[in-house]
């Protein structure tokens, strides 16, 4: 079939159309498609930084449960009670032999009323007292009473465990016959409630015997 010029110019002008069409359609797709991507991404990134929010907000909770969890244990543990009751029976232990040193008491401030305390070995004190105004009265007084200056005590050492502290010191005075007395002492002692409650004392029973014959008790 023939046409005229003008006429296939204008069936070549249609016959474009829908192609240029067809490409505009595809490329408003495509960016409608790529719009959509990016919002996707947008959404699971959020999505992403909420739930390591959520993640890291759990962690941390955690942590503070077992600290404060790791905290009651420690504080409400026997173990560590005992330990800071030892430290406390100890430090009581030290002051008082400190004390006594510079005059201003002795380690027997801390005996219960009613401690009990065993003087061991054979000399003219050895035996248990069953309080502490007996102890001072039958066992201190008569060593006291033959001695020019008070005993002062040098501590050696001190070993604690549980409620028992035991102390190694040696103890020198000047006896009425202006003769020095020196002697040794091991003490073993139970503590209740911060006051000691029973003893086990050691001691040189020789030199404390040679004391109590050679030297005779001051008179009131």
């Amino acid at each position: 079939m023939w046409f005229l010029p003008s006429e296939k110019i204008a069936i070549s002008t249609l016959s474009a159309q829908p192609l240029r069409q067809t490409a505009s359609g595809k490329s408003a797709t495509a960016s409608s498609n790529s719009r959509q991507a990016h919002a996707v991404k947008v959404s699971l990134y959020r999505l992403h930084c909420w739930r390591e929010n959520i993640m890291t907000t759990r962690m941390s909770l955690a942590s503070s449960l077992q600290a404060v969890a790791l905290s009651w244990i420690v504080s409400s543990s026997p173990v560590w009670a005992s330990e800071t009751v030892t430290h406390a029976n100890t430090d009581l232990v030290r002051q008082a032999f400190m004390n006594w040193q510079q005059g201003k008491g002795t380690v027997f401030d801390l005996l219960a009323p009613g401690a009990i305390w065993t003087v061991s070995g054979s000399s003219p004190v050895s035996g248990v007292y069953s309080s502490k105004a007996d102890l001072m009265e039958q066992a201190v007084r008569p060593i006291t009473a033959r001695l020019a200056t008070p005993i002062s005590p040098t501590v050696q050492s001190i070993v604690a465990e549980d409620d028992v502290v035991v102390v190694l010191w040696n103890g020198e005075a000047t006896a009425l016959d202006r003769k020095p007395y020196r002697n040794t002492y091991l003490w073993h002692m139970t503590f209740k409630d911060g006051q000691v409650t029973e003893v086990q004392a050691f001691l040189d029973t020789y030199a404390l015997n040679d004391l109590m014959r050679r030297v005779e008790p001051a008179k009131k």
